[in-house]
């Protein structure tokens, strides 16, 4: 019996250099091997092989690398099966539910360094990360490549977007594998497989390392990915740590259809629990701003290239919180309000983040929002100076803590280049997506949450999770979001594809609800059921209405903006969907439900199930959806609104137009709520208006005869009212005068004693959406303009052709009589 008892001594060693995990359910396999000189790793879905065995391990610098061969020392299994609850999220309950095998590993080899795996294998994905245990002969080191792999069986179908160290506003490919690997991509990168599989790779607890992107493994072996870790400026170093050291999750999110990675909870899972004591402070809201302005170049962030033309006003705020209360919206962002928008990036002119322009009273913009039940969501834009930024922290968050503003939207904007850090790091530069930009984000949200103050980061970070233990970080940007509709407008293709993609890592601020859909001839982006859909379907605890506040007066379509929660639902269903081509999604806040939809370039017909609905319930459907005739390029402002009384047995019959989109209140028989309403475009006969120009908000003013634009003067020489006339023209009186163009051969209005046969006195309104208006002279067929796009007081008004220009567009505003 000895030799035998020797011989199974000999083998078992080896035998236990292999190591096998599934999920609860037993769907999904991990096998962990370290018995050749590379460790590797493998993953099955029942008798598909989605990850074929794989490399781990590292490079050091100035060590040997860390990959292999090792020896299992330890191997833990375990089940984590707890439930918990956000702070805010898709769900008010997830379920955190794993079988996990912690491995502890040793080199075969001098100098015997350790290295520590931890795999998890959940029903909906599989995770690992690498930890660096504190031992004698590994203390400070330096990473310049992590090996890990994702090596593929087939060339499946791929959506990315492109592997940039410093953006990830590009637009998002859908190609084969081999095309990504070949370019390199950000995560998430998210595929289908040959056999029908949906997965993505992405990372969680991004907290202190380099921001990971992929590209084809080394030696270009087919279909193959592997880590690409964004590296500190000018160098070879990807990661600096000190043990003990953790890496991020490198996560595989699996599904039977698209949906189901949506649904998953496998990043957050892979979070710690909040670390803030009291999170009560926390809180989801809707938003309106002075940005779309900016965004347009209808107004100026800075000051001093023309004081006229400055957004961030005390008299425009004062208007845009009166419209928050009109429109049950809890917060207004107001950004270039603060000193250091001149200049030229990175930092423009040093921002100063607790220096209002001479134009903007916080005092009296926040006394008015309280007394209104309206906060400021404040703004620190940093101009990708981190030194400028970091110089002022804390003390521009205790600023806005004796205002009692509580949410801020930081952003980095640099021009795609790297930040600015002299002072900071030795190379003064540094990449938005490396481990020294990871650092400074983490060290931002953690000063917030001692301040109670809630981040939206633009130009961040990747999201990674962590909201779940730091709730404060309620939003990022981090891809191509609405204002992009400006910039060249965002195919509706790319939002059917943000949720499969971007969305799984966490909450994006895209600023959905942008009623005017064809402001800019050549950039049309969604029709306005569309722009509604996207409230639901692009989940974030803080969603703004971005456009102007003058497009929501007045129409009907604007009630679902008012009625919606947002941020924190109860359940959250994917109920039908295709990446990239149409996005249909439920959510239940208490008993109530919202759904929203959103559509690709190609019109189709889709029915949806009600089962979502519960059962023996009726409901009072109010449905936005797409009118016959919309369309995204032709006609997307029409939408057709209707309510239904529906049951769990029902389905839905949508008809969504390219580009367009649907929004949908469910409401229990019984429950309180409010109906749409209001006559878009209506103009009322004997009301007096005030009309607000678009671009400068001055008002049309008489001077005697003269007709010019003044700040609100509150006075008759403002007041216009609208008579409709038998041709159906109107005429446009003030006082005794009516406006007019001086002649057929100048353009040129003045005031005119009241003739009725005259058409050089007739107008023809016609409406853009909510309160604006064109208003065409009836005579030479040009629209009321203001001269030169000036937006000084006391400038001319005349008429000129139809140019999409701001200084066209008339809102007409409601005076007291």
């Amino acid at each position: 019996m000895k030799p035998l008892i020797f011989f199974l001594l000999l083998i078992t060693p080896l035998l236990a250099q292999k190591e096998m995990l599934q999920s609860p359910d037993g769907s999904l396999k991990v096998t962990i091997n370290s018995n050749s000189k590379e460790l590797k790793y493998e993953v099955r879905k029942g008798n598909e092989v989605l990850i074929s065995p794989s490399r781990l391990g590292f490079i050091l610098k100035d060590l040997p690398a860390l990959d292999g061969p090792f020896e299992i020392l330890e191997a833990k299994p375990s089940t984590i099966d707890e439930t918990w609850q956000p702070v805010w999220g898709q769900h008010s309950s997830i379920r955190n539910h794993a079988n996990e095998l912690a491995l502890f590993l040793r080199e075969t080899e001098h100098p015997y360094r350790r290295l520590n795996l931890t795999f998890r294998a959940y029903n909906d994905g599989v995770a690992f990360r690498y930890e660096f245990p504190k031992q004698p002969d590994l203390n400070e080191f330096e990473i310049t490549d992590e090996l890990t792999a994702f090596n593929f069986t087939a060339n499946h179908q791929t959506w990315w977007v492109e592997a940039l160290p410093d953006t990830y506003e590009r637009d998002y490919n859908e190609t084969n594998l081999t095309d990504c690997a070949e370019r390199g991509a950000s995560t998430p990168v998210t595929m289908l497989t040959t056999a029908g599989t949906y997965l993505s790779l992405h990372e969680a607890n991004l907290t202190d390392w380099a921001g990971m992107k992929l590209k084809q493994s080394d030696g270009g072996k087919e279909f193959s990915l592997k880590a690409d870790l964004v590296p500190w400026f000018e160098s070879d170093v990807k990661v600096k740590a000190k043990t003990p050291h953790f890496s991020p999750w490198r996560t595989i999110q699996i599904g039977n259809r698209p949906g189901d990675l949506i649904e998953s909870s496998l990043i957050l899972n892979l979070n710690e629990p909040c670390a803030i004591e009291d999170p009560s402070w926390i809180e989801p809201a809707k938003f309106m701003g002075i940005w779309w302005g900016c965004i347009t170049g209808t107004w100026n962030w800075e000051l001093a290239a023309n004081p006229d033309k400055h957004g961030a006003t005390t008299e425009r705020a004062l208007r845009y919180i009166d419209a928050c209360v009109r429109n049950n919206i809890p917060c207004l962002l107001i950004e270039g309000w603060n000193e250091g928008w001149e200049g030229d990036i990175p930092g423009w002119g040093d921002m100063n983040m607790m220096k209002c322009y001479p134009d903007f009273d916080i005092q009296k913009v926040t006394d008015y929002g309280r007394e209104k039940g309206v906060t400021l969501v404040g703004h620190h834009e940093t101009g990708g100076n981190l030194t400028n930024y970091e110089k002022q922290l804390p003390a521009a968050f205790e600023y806005y803590n004796k205002y009692g503003i509580n949410r801020i939207k930081t952003g980095y904007v640099s021009g795609d280049i790297p930040l600015y850090t002299p002072g900071l790091t030795d190379a003064g530069r540094e990449h938005h997506h490396g481990q020294f930009s990871v650092r400074h984000h983490q060290k931002v949200i953690e000063m917030a949450a001692e301040h109670k103050i809630m981040i939206s980061a633009h130009e961040p970070i990747k999201a990674t999770g962590i909201s779940r233990t730091w709730p404060n970080f309620v939003a990022r940007e981090g891809a191509r979001g609405g204002e992009f509709n400006h910039f060249i407008g965002n195919p509706p293709s790319q939002t059917c594809t943000l949720p499969f993609t971007r969305l799984l890592g966490g909450p994006m601020d895209y600023t959905p609800a942008l009623f005017d859909g064809a402001y800019h001839p050549e950039h049309r982006f969604g029709t306005r059921a569309q722009q509604l859909g996207l409230m639901v379907v692009i989940y974030s605890p803080l969603v703004m209405a971005a456009d102007f506040y003058q497009a929501y007066d007045n129409e009907p379509a604007t009630q679902f903006i008012r009625n919606i929660p947002v941020g924190k639902w109860d359940e959250t269903r994917i109920l039908a969907s295709e990446i990239g081509d149409y996005v249909i999604t439920a959510r239940r806040k208490d008993e109530n439900w919202f759904l929203g939809g959103i559509n690709n370039e190609d019109a189709r017909q889709l029915k949806v199930s009600l089962d979502f609905l519960t059962a023996g319930k009726n409901y009072h459907a109010i449905i936005y959806q797409d009118a016959p005739d919309s369309d995204y390029r032709a006609n997307p402002y029409s939408i057709a609104i209707s309510e239904e009384l529906v049951t769990s047995d029902g389905n839905l019959d949508l008809n969504l137009a390219a580009g367009g989109g649907v929004a949908i209140e469910f409401y229990p028989e019984g429950t309180a709520f409010t109906r749409p309403s209001g006559e878009p475009g209506k103009i009322t006969e004997g009301q007096p208006y005030k009309l607000r120009a678009k671009h400068s908000g001055r008002l049309l003013t008489t001077r005697g005869t003269d007709v010019q634009q003044y700040a609100d003067l509150s006075n008759r020489e403002q007041s216009w009212t609208f008579h409709k006339l038998e041709s159906g023209h109107y005429r446009l009186t003030s006082g005794t005068r009516a406006l007019a163009i001086i002649s057929d051969d100048n353009p040129a209005v003045n005031m005119q004693e009241i003739d009725a046969t005259n058409l050089h006195q007739q107008w023809i309104p016609k409406h853009i959406v909510g309160t604006w208006f064109h208003l065409e002279n009836a005579a030479n067929g040009k629209l009321l303009d203001v001269a030169e796009i000036n937006y000084s007081d006391g400038a001319g008004i005349h008429t000129w052709e139809h140019a999409h220009s701001p200084n066209q567009v008339w809102s007409l505003e409601f005076l007291k009589k």
